[in-house]
């Protein structure tokens, strides 16, 4: 991931790289992941998984947040 600074007495944007270990970030997301979807009665599935990390100001692909529910099985309940 990339970090991008912009200062406005210069006028100069600065682009500096950092390596962020993915699998970590996996982890610390699933936990929250965890906690938004059992919060909203385990009903919550990607998309809207994403709107709500969205407002807190947190970027993630859908499909990416699908990969992290697969891979901990967060499944949504099904109310007939």
């Amino acid at each position: 991931m990339c970090i991008m600074l912009m200062f406005r007495s210069t006028k100069k944007s600065i682009l500096l790289s950092t390596t962020i270990n993915p699998q970590k970030t996996d982890k610390t997301l699933s936990v929250k992941l965890r906690l938004i979807f059992n919060d909203n009665y385990q009903a919550y599935g990607a998309r809207r998984l994403q709107v709500v990390l969205r407002k807190q100001d947190l970027l993630l692909s859908r499909r990416r947040i699908a990969r992290i529910m697969k891979e901990k099985e967060v499944v949504t309940k099904i109310y007939l």
